[in-house]
């Protein structure tokens, strides 16, 4: 033992002094592309010490080396873009060629010498990414023309990866990859990572909180969507790769400006239903009055000709966004008199001001700023340098919905800052040696806050007519504080020999953390009742988190914070081998290892006396309180080939298998740091709130011992970790075929596969398991304390009377079972074209599932595992449809242009998204299993065959109520299939959707002073059918992606035992989906954005 772990430590201590040494930054950042190609004579001999200089036009920047023996040469780490290739050799004439360099593909230039009695002539080279060597496994390029001409209201970057077909991109910007969480992408810019390594961004970007994008698009040349890389120096997703590289100057001095504006003038009027389209008293309103504004400029060029370039972008986005929301589109029982005067009793009895629950507006601001220089050393070494500035803030009052009153004031505030960095050294040593030596550094900090004044969070959920009102401060917003610093490097060396091309290399990654969330710190309450608010009755359920730390203040500055750091290095040798002209093969190996190399706080009470009690039930699989994981080793191998069947690039087959090492956001290991049990107390407490009254002053809110828990240390939430969990990783394949006939049409197959292994998975082990009993009848899942409102706990002390357990929920965070572990697969046909430059076409049809134990897509552990539907309760999860799930996605885009009259040009371009709306869950309403409340609504429901199936608690009103839940059944073309079955998870989807986008380009150009200025007009619309038609262009949701269909009203005399359970079911006002219109990315109305640019070059 003792010698595994000095083994051990000894190769974690030389990988460690190795990364020190070439310092430099971490998977999937490709920010260069290549040249390759062999030196021939006219007889087909090759010219062994030929000289080939490539030369990028518009930088004038040389790249240089020398053919091998075998004619072969090599030119790595280029900038994207045009190139003049020059070979020279003694007794011949110079031969040119000119090519364009693509990012992250190599391309191929073999030149033919005649002797010196030929005339010097230049080849053009078309370069087509479709058909090169190194495309082996599934990706997209999207080049800058692409960027400029694609409908975009967002300018994100979520719009332009939309052009991937196994891309879906939701509402708020979240890119999901490959079927797989969107958290679990990597996002490089330069080089440095831009993904929100922390996780707590939907959008998987820094700053992303905010909704905003972490660059300006007009600082991208182009980027790159990456699946399944076979190359091995690509890691660190098991969703997939985005690398964007940013544009650089040349030796002509070059830049724009431009404004973009959007109202609501410019956008359509509310979307309805036909059915309300039938009804003559309903509005199409038009959005409150908004104006949002985007501006800003770029300029690019050089310092010292051909040898020293500058870029520069700085934007700055101010944006409104109405949500509209009128009392008529609620489908509850209170009225808008009684809304009214819950808003008036606050103000006047707390002097506290809870907004408005109508039309809200919310505001995106952001402030941008890329810098960018690049050294032409000289022919051997080059230099890039770049910085990126974004500043977001977000003000996100609550909204409300047809089942959910929100009043504004319990949104958030949200600023948040990124700064990124990354230095790029680029070198040739020598025709069989180069390398490439990157560095990144990111911080981020996030500052997250309620709006409005102090006050705690109230849920008003009467039940008896399913209401629910929600005022008061944001419960996750009163304490929660984050920076994250990120170091990252990557060091790669390749050597050329023959037909190979061996890389070998290291990277690296260096977090260090600070975390400040005290969950609803200013006291969350439930009211059973509306009317029970008002009078003063007492709150049914009480929750608060607090610090346990002597003389310590509630939300921001709270002395309970968790700082902590997270390190990972890994090494890789990858080789590609052109067996053949025609066949290239690409094998490789990584290792990585990944540490926490901060202890946590440690909670000795449970380590030292709990620990054993709760291991004998559940197995803890050496988890401890305080404790991480210890260090992990992990190989990665893959292997890939491309096959020229014909030697001509007109059909080709790609493909390979291989490991990928993904990463969790650092949230999730966070959680052992933050819920410790021994920093962070809190209080979980249900019935009448052990007849404490509600209680308004934020800094005088309850604890655990004013409920009578004679333990104050340890308290609260606490979060375990196993001891040998590992990161999760994919075996993911994939095989494509690639033809061009006659006329330039391109055609694709592709088929990925995806076996997910070491999947996070979530128990709650605070659970008694000697408390499950069985429901009685038809429907006989597993229940806990079925005569409680809450699950029976684990007793920690059997020798004091009670149940003693000082912790509202002890979550263990582990590696889900082999046989649980997720998986997906997608096929994709694909025929694009481009004619003459002039008209871009393309479209693909593709099919994916995907399924998965746990979604994890939360920022805590607690709700990781407490927002799942089950149908036996959270700690008896199976595998069921994901989130992320793409069903069926047709993706198409056009954009051509047309020049007139010497001086004008106009532009259209069509954007085309048929997708499958996100599936769906029926649940009942209430909880049969109390596995955490009775109140939640996560309970798949069993869909009866026959009425003896369901007990209805009315039986006065049963046969009404099983005529109209049967004849319900009978039209949903899934329900009707399960009858005497439990439904099954995101068994259900919404109507299919289908959303156009269109771009339209004025540009009016001459030519002054040598250069030529460009005013270009613009119009992006979103969702352009819709404007076309009322009823076109529909998006659907369904909030939380659950619907109650039937409710859960108790048990017939579960004292007595009897767990007949008892329902309710009335028929519904409408379908289980709604239509969208509460967000600028998923909207039933056209919006658009209409743009002035001033472009000199």
């Amino acid at each position: 033992m003792y010698q595994k772990s000095l083994l051990f430590r000894a190769a974690w201590l030389a990988l460690f002094v190795f990364s020190l040494t070439f310092s430099g930054q971490v998977m999937a950042q490709v920010t260069t592309g290549s040249l390759k190609g062999i030196i021939t004579d006219s007889q087909n001999e090759p010219l062994p010490g030929a000289t080939v200089v490539a030369t990028h036009q518009s930088t004038g920047v040389k790249y240089s080396t020398l053919t091998r023996d075998d004619g072969r040469y090599n030119l790595n780490n280029l900038n994207s873009g045009i190139y003049t290739i020059a070979a020279t050799y003694v007794g011949f004439q110079e031969s040119q060629k000119a090519i364009n360099v693509l990012l992250g593909e190599e391309a191929n230039v073999n030149i033919s010498m005649s002797d010196e009695t030929n005339v010097l002539t230049e080849v053009v080279i078309r370069n087509d990414n479709n058909f090169n060597k190194d495309k082996q496994g599934t990706e997209l390029n999207i080049s800058n023309q692409q960027i400029q001409v694609m409908p975009t209201v967002s300018r994100s970057l979520a719009d332009f990866t939309r052009l991937t077909p196994q891309v879906k991109v939701d509402g708020n910007g979240a890119v999901s990859i490959a079927g797989q969480n969107n958290r679990f992408n990597s996002i490089y810019i330069d080089g440095a990572a831009n993904n929100d390594m922390f996780g707590l961004s939907a959008s998987g970007t820094n700053g992303g909180q905010t909704g905003v994008s972490p660059i300006s698009i007009d600082a991208i040349e182009q980027f790159k969507v990456v699946i399944s890389p076979y190359d091995v120096s690509l890691s660190g997703f098991t969703g997939g790769g985005i690398n964007a590289v940013t544009r650089s100057g040349t030796n002509n001095l070059s830049g724009s400006a431009y404004y973009y504006f959007k109202n609501e003038n410019i956008s359509g009027k509310r979307p309805g239903t036909d059915a309300q389209y039938d009804d003559p008293t309903f509005q199409r309103t038009k959005l409150a009055s908004f104006n949002s504004y985007t501006t800003g400029f770029r300029l690019g060029g050089a310092l010292v000709k051909n040898k020293l370039f500058f870029f520069v972008n700085a934007e700055l986005q101010r944006e409104t966004n109405p949500v509209p929301f009128t009392y008529s589109n609620y489908q509850g029982s209170i009225t808008q008199a009684d809304l009214n005067r819950l808003s008036d009793v606050l103000k006047s009895k707390y002097n506290y001001d809870p907004g408005s629950y109508e039309d809200v507006i919310k505001e995106v601001n952001s402030n941008k700023l890329t810098a960018k220089l690049d050294w032409n050393i000289n022919n051997k070494h080059k230099l890039s340098v770049s910085h990126r500035y974004t500043y977001g803030e977000s003000i996100s009052p609550s909204t409300s919905s047809n089942s959910n009153i929100y009043f504004s004031n319990s949104g958030i505030y949200f600023p948040s800052t990124t700064n990124s960095s990354s230095a790029e050294l680029k070198s040739t040593f020598s025709n069989t040696l180069s390398n490439r030596l990157l560095i990144g550094y990111t911080s981020v900090h996030d500052d997250r806050d309620p709006i409005g004044s102090n006050f705690p969070n109230v849920l008003i959920n009467q039940t008896s007519t399913k209401d629910r009102i929600n005022f008061g401060s944001e419960a996750f917003s009163s304490a929660n504080e984050l920076t994250s610093k990120i170091l990252t490097f990557n060091e790669k060396l390749d050597f050329y020999t023959g037909r190979h091309n061996i890389s070998l290399g290291l990277d690296g990654e260096f977090g260090s953390y600070y975390n400040l969330f005290v969950r609803q710190n200013y006291g969350a309450y439930t009211f059973d009742s509306f009317e029970g608010f008002l009078n003063g009755d007492l709150p049914s359920i009480y929750a608060r988190s607090y610090s346990l730390l002597p003389g310590d203040i509630a939300g921001d500055g709270s002395k309970a914070a968790a700082e902590f750091k997270s390190a990972r290095v890994g090494a890789f040798v990858n080789d590609r081998f052109d067996i053949t002209d025609k066949f290239t093969l690409t094998g490789g190996i990584r290792f990585d290892l990944n540490t926490f190399p901060t202890k946590g706080f440690e909670d000795e009470t449970f380590n030292n006396t709990y620990y054993n009690t709760i291991d004998a039930m559940y197995p803890l699989e050496g988890a401890k309180a305080g404790f991480m994981p210890s260090g992990k080793f992990t190989a990665s191998p893959r292997l890939g080939f491309n096959y020229d069947v014909k030697g001509d690039k007109t059909l080709q087959i790609r493909g390979g298998t291989g490991i990928f090492l993904g990463r969790v956001p650092m949230v999730w290991p966070g959680g052992i740091y933050t819920n410790s049990g021994v920093i962070i107390g809190g209080v979980y407490q249900t019935g009448t709130a052990n007849n404490l009254p509600f209680v308004a002053d934020v800094n005088n809110q309850y604890t655990a011992e004013d409920f009578g828990k004679t333990v104050s240390v340890p308290s609260g939430e606490l979060n375990l970790i196993t001891k040998n969990f590992k990161l999760p990783q994919v075996w993911r394949s994939s095989l494509g075929v690639d033809k061009k006939v006659n006329g330039g049409w391109i055609f694709s197959a592709e088929g990925i596969f995806t076996k997910n292994y070491n999947d996070v998975a979530y128990e709650n082990v605070i659970l008694d398991k000697g408390a499950i009993k069985n429901a009685a009848g038809a429907d006989n899942r597993m229940i806990y304390n079925p005569a409680g409102t809450a699950p029976t706990k684990i007793d920690l002390d059997p020798n004091t009377n009670g149940i003693q357990n000082p912790y509202t929920n002890i979550i263990l965070m582990k590696n889900a079972a082999a046989k649980d572990n997720g998986y997906s697969y997608s096929v994709t046909g694909r025929v694009e074209k481009t004619f003459a430059q002039k008209l871009i076409t393309s479209l693909a049809y593709t099919y994916g599932k995907s399924e998965v134990l746990n979604e994890v897509t939360s920022s805590q552990n607690s709700s990781q595992w407490r927002y799942m539907e089950t149908v036996n309760g959270r700690n008896h999860m199976t595998r069921s449809r994901s989130d992320f799930d793409l069903g069926h996605r047709i993706v198409g885009f056009a954009s051509y242009r047309f020049e007139y009259s010497k001086n004008a040009a106009t532009t259209v371009s069509l954007f085309y998204n048929g997708q499958s709306s996100n599936p769906f869950s029926y649940t009942y309403r209430n909880s049969m299993v109390k596995d955490y409340s009775v109140s939640e609504s996560n309970d798949l429901i069993f869909v009866p065959a026959t009425k003896e199936q369901i007990v209805f608690k009315d039986a006065a009103t049963a046969d009404a109520q099983w005529a109209a839940l049967d004849q319900f059944i009978k039209d949903d073309s899934y329900l009707s299939g399960r009858r005497g079955k439990y439904a099954e998870r995101n068994s259900s989807r919404p109507p299919f959707v289908n959303i156009f986008d269109v771009k339209v380009l004025q540009d009016i150009y001459f030519e002054m002073g040598g250069k030529r200025h460009t005013l270009q007009l613009s119009w992006d619309v979103f969702n352009v059918g819709n404007l076309l038609n009322k009823k076109w262009g529909r998006q659907y949701y369904v909030t939380n992606d659950s619907y109650q269909l039937i409710t859960f009203e108790g048990y017939k005399d579960a004292a007595a035992g009897d767990y007949t359970p008892l329902m309710s079911f009335s028929t519904p006002s409408g379908t289980p989906w709604n239509l969208s219109d509460g967000s600028s990315g998923n909207i039933s109305r056209w919006t658009s954005q209409i743009g002035i640019r001033y472009i000199f070059n």
